[in-house]
C-alpha cells in the first residue's frame, strides 16, 4: 500500500509542474487522502444497493433516450455446444459463480419474475421489452457477431424481426472480435477469428440491411445508426466505412450513422471523431484517465475503485480533458462491473466499493452533460447493460435487489430524486446503523403508531441494511441512504408537515455504508445520552433508543418478518442449534479454541451445529455446517427459525434470534467501560427464553468457560423440550 501512496503522490506531483496548476486549484477529489481512504482491498468488499419492487414509470415523460447494450448469449447454438460443452448458455458461467473474499456479492441470480430465461422463446424478449418501455428505456443495443459472413447468437435477433408486434426499438453494434477461450479478444486459444477479408464490408452491410430498414431500428435525424465495437482492429475503416455508405445510398437505406464504442483506448484522450459521426462511451472501458485508477493487482484478480471512476467522471478537471472538442462524445454509465463469473479465481476484474448512489449521480452527471452538449433529437445515452449477468452489470432485477438498478435508473432519466418522494403528512424514524440497533428497535414502530394514528410511517437506515425491514407489514416503505450527509441534506430538507422520530443519540459514531470515515450524530432530545454512557441510561438498547426519541419507555421484544423472496439453505441437518462466533466488535468475541471444544463436546450428544454471520470460524469442524455469508438477512431468518437454539456472543444475530422468538444462550462480557449491561428487551431479557451469561467483573466475554455454555446450551435444550411437552 505505502508503494501504492508513493507512486500516486509522484503522479500528482508531475501533474502539477507539468500542468503548473497550484495545490489550492488542483481537484479535490484526485488528493492523496480521497484515493488512499477509497483504495480496493482483497479483504473489504463492498457492494451497496438496496431492495426495491418493481416500480411503473411508463405516464412519464424524458428527454433522454437511454440505451442499453444487450447479450444474446442465453440461448443454446451448435458453435458454444462444440466449444463449452452441450447446452451452455451465459448461465452456466453465472450459476457456478463463487465469491473471492467475504462479503463479495456473488453469484448474481435472476429474479424468480424472470428466472434462468431462454432467448430462443420469443416470450423472453416480449416481457423484456415491455419493462424496459415501463422503465423508460430506449432502445436496445444489441451485440451482432459476424464472422466474414458467418454469423452467431443470432437466433434472438431473428425472432425479433419474425414478430413485429414486439414494438420497441433497438440497434445493432458489430461486436467484431475474435472469439477465444479467455472472453477478451485475445488472440491466443482462438475459436473462430476475424478474417477481415476484403469483401467483407459490403458483405456485412448487405447482411444487416433487412434490420437497417426495420421501421423499429433506431435512428437519428432519419439516419439509421451502426456501432462498431472495436474500430481500432479493422484494417482499413475508412475504406469500409465508404462501402457502407455507398451501398445504403443506392439501396434504399439512405444516409447512415456509424458511430465506433470508445473500447481498448490506449489513452483517455484517444479519439476517432475523423473516423466516424460519433463516439460511444463504453465503461469499464477508459471513461476517466487512466492515471486515477489505483489498482490492487494480485496473481488472482484486478481490484479497481469503482468510488474513484464514478468520482473522476464528475469531477472532470483532469490532466486529459474528454477529447469532445471536434464532435461531442455519447456518454455512458455502468453499475457494478464483475466479471468473476466468466474467471473464476483467476484474471477476474472486479469493481469494489459499488454503490447504487454513486452510479446515480454518475447519471445524473451524463444527463446534464448531454442535454448541454446535445441537440433534442440527439440526447443518447448508454448504460451498460441490459443483461451482462456474467460481468455483473445488468438493469433486469436480481434475487437479492429486485428491481433497484432499474427503478433508480428510471429515477435518474425522469429527474426524479434518488429518493422517492413521501406524502405530507408522513413520519420517519431514523436509526440508520447497526443491524442489531435495527432489529432491537422494531417495536418503535408501534410505538409511533400509537403517537401518530394514521399517518404513513418510513425507515431511514444505511443502505447495507436497507433489507431488515423491507417485509413489515406497518411499514410505508424503506429509505435507504448511502452517507450520513445524505441523510443530513434529506433531513434539513423535509417540509414541516413530515415528522422525524430521530433514534440516534448524542456523539454516536457511525461507519455509515462500510466507507473508511466515522461520522457522528448529534440529537438534541436527550442530551445527556451519550456515546459514553448509553449503557446506563435504559434497561435495554430498546428502552435507551426510546428515551433518545422522546417516545414512551417500553421493554418489547421485537419481531422479524421473514420476506417472501428469502431462500433456506439446502443443506442444513434435520435438527440443530444456530451458532454465531464473531461479531464486528473483536472484544465481543469468544475464542476460536474454545469453540471448537464446544463443537466437540456437542457433537458427541449428536447436537449439530449450523454457523451463521458474516464470517465461518467454525468451517470444516465435524459436525458443523457452514451458512454464513447468505446473500440476505431473510436468508439467515430462515436458518434462525428453524433451529431449536441460537448460541452466540452479543452481536445483531442475538437480536434477530430473539426477534424470531429462539431460544437463545448469550455470552456478554465488559465493553468498552460498560461491565454488566443488558442490549436486549422481551423474553431474552427477563430469561424465560435465554440464558444470558456474563463474563467475571471487568473481563471480556472471552473469560467465559466452555463449560457453563455448555451447560447452559444443555439446560435451554431440556427447557424447550419440557415446553413442548407441557403444550403437547
Amino acid at each position: 500500500m505505502k508503494i501504492q501512496h508513493l507512486i500516486l503522490d509522484i503522479k500528482l506531483f508531475t501533474y502539477r509542474l507539468a500542468k503548473h496548476i497550484a495545490p489550492a486549484k488542483f481537484t479535490p477529489k484526485y488528493n492523496r487522502n480521497y484515493i488512499k481512504r477509497h483504495l480496493p482491498s482483497k479483504t473489504v468488499y463492498t457492494f451497496l444497493s438496496h431492495r426495491e419492487e418493481n416500480q411503473d414509470f411508463s405516464a412519464l415523460h424524458t428527454d433522454i433516450k437511454l440505451m442499453a447494450y444487450y447479450l444474446p448469449q442465453f440461448h443454446t447454438f451448435p458453435e458454444n455446444d462444440e466449444w463449452w460443452g452441450k447446452g451452455f448458455t451465459e448461465w452456466c458461467n453465472t450459476r457456478p459463480a463463487q465469491p473471492l473474499i467475504a462479503g463479495h456479492y456473488q453469484p448474481r441470480q435472476p429474479h424468480k419474475d424472470i428466472g434462468y430465461y431462454d432467448l430462443s422463446d420469443v416470450n423472453v424478449m416480449a416481457k423484456q421489452a415491455a419493462l424496459a418501455k415501463q422503465h423508460g428505456i430506449y432502445g436496445f443495443c444489441m451485440y451482432y457477431y459476424w464472422f466474414s459472413g458467418k454469423k452467431l447468437m443470432e437466433k434472438p435477433l431473428d425472432n425479433l424481426m419474425k414478430h413485429p408486434e414486439i414494438d420497441f426499438p433497438f440497434c445493432l453494434c458489430w461486436a467484431n472480435e475474435s472469439w477465444s477461450r479467455r472472453w477478451n479478444g485475445s488472440e491466443k486459444l482462438v475459436l473462430i477469428k476475424q478474417q477481415y477479408r476484403e469483401q467483407d464490408p459490403l458483405l456485412f452491410i448487405q447482411d444487416i440491411a433487412p434490420y437497417l430498414k426495420d421501421k423499429r431500428y433506431i435512428r437519428v435525424n432519419q439516419k439509421p445508426i451502426i456501432l462498431i465495437y472495436n474500430i481500432q482492429q479493422l484494417p482499413n475503416p475508412q475504406q469500409a466505412f465508404q462501402t457502407w455508405r455507398e451501398w445504403c445510398r443506392q439501396n434504399g437505406i439512405g444516409e447512415i450513422e456509424i458511430w465506433a464504442v470508445r473500447s481498448f483506448l490506449k489513452k483517455y484522450s484517444q479519439s476517432f471523431a475523423d473516423l466516424v459521426d460519433k463516439e460511444v462511451e463504453f465503461p469499464p472501458h477508459l471513461v476517466t484517465p487512466d492515471w486515477i485508477l489505483e489498482r490492487i493487482q494480485d496473481k488472482d484478480s484486478l481490484w479497481i475503485d469503482y468510488q474513484v471512476i464514478s468520482s473522476g467522471v464528475l469531477h472532470p478537471q483532469t490532466a486529459e480533458p474528454l477529447p469532445d472538442d471536434k464532435k461531442p462524445i455519447i456518454r455512458a454509465a455502468m453499475l457494478g462491473w464483475d466479471n468473476t463469473a466468466r474467471y473464476k479465481k483467476k484474471g477476474a476484474h472486479i469493481y469494489n466499493h459499488f454503490s447504487l448512489f454513486a452510479y446515480y449521480q454518475w447519471l445524473r452527471y451524463l444527463i446534464s452533460y448531454t442535454r448541454k452538449k446535445m441537440p433534442k433529437e440527439e440526447r443518447f445515452l448508454f448504460v451498460n447493460a441490459w443483461n451482462e449477468w456474467a460481468e455483473g452489470t445488468y438493469l433486469e432485477p436480481d434475487r437479492k435487489y429486485a428491481y433497484a438498478n432499474i427503478n433508480v435508473t428510471s429515477r435518474a432519466i425522469f429527474d426524479l430524486p434518488f429518493e422517492p418522494v413521501l406524502k405530507d403528512n408522513a413520519v420517519i424514524i431514523a436509526c440508520l446503523e447497526s443491524l442489531g440497533d435495527i432489529i432491537a428497535c422494531e417495536p418503535v414502530i408501534q410505538s409511533v403508531q400509537e403517537k401518530y394514528p394514521g399517518r404513513p410511517i418510513y425507515w431511514a437506515l444505511s443502505v447495507q441494511y436497507a433489507d431488515v425491514l423491507q417485509a413489515h407489514p406497518a411499514l410505508a416503505g424503506i429509505l435507504p441512504f448511502y452517507t450520513m450527509q445524505q441523510w443530513q441534506n434529506f433531513k434539513n430538507n423535509l417540509p414541516p408537515s413530515i415528522a422525524v422520530v430521530d433514534l440516534h443519540f448524542q456523539t454516536r459514531h457511525y461507519l455509515l455504508a462500510n466507507t473508511a470515515t466515522y461520522t457522528v450524530a448529534y440529537n438534541h432530545n436527550r442530551s445527556d445520552i451519550t456515546e459514553e454512557n448509553y449503557y446506563t441510561c435504559g434497561n435495554s438498547l430498546l428502552d435507551i433508543f426510546s428515551k433518545v426519541a422522546g417516545l414512551a419507555s417500553t421493554n418489547e421484544a421485537p419481531h422479524f418478518y421473514i420476506a417472501p423472496f428469502a431462500q433456506k439453505p439446502a443443506n442444513l441437518p434435520k435438527r440443530y442449534i444456530a451458532a454465531h462466533t464473531q461479531a464486528f466488535i473483536i472484544d465481543r468475541n469468544w475464542d476460536k479454541s474454545k469453540w471448537e471444544i464446544l463443537i466437540k463436546e456437542l457433537a458427541k450428544d449428536n447436537i449439530a451445529v449450523v454457523e451463521i454471520g458474516q464470517n465461518s470460524l467454525l468451517k470444516g469442524l465435524p459436525g458443523c455446517t457452514d451458512c454464513t455469508n447468505l446473500p440476505s438477512i431473510h436468508d439467515t431468518a430462515t436458518v434462525l427459525a428453524g433451529a431449536e437454539l441460537f448460541v452466540g456472543i452479543d452481536s445483531s444475530m442475538a437480536h434477530l434470534a430473539n426477534a424470531l422468538n429462539i431460544p437463545g444462550v448469550i455470552l456478554l462480557g465488559k465493553y468498552r467501560n460498560f461491565t454488566h449491561y443488558m442490549p436486549y428487551s422481551g423474553k431474552y431479557q427477563d430469561g424465560t427464553n435465554a440464558i444470558v451469561l456474563y463474563a467475571p467483573k471487568d473481563k471480556p466475554a472471552a473469560e467465559i468457560s466452555v463449560s457453563q455454555v455448555y451447560q447452559s446450551i444443555c439446560q435451554m435444550l431440556q427447557r424447550k423440550s419440557k415446553h413442548i411437552e407441557t403444550n403437547a
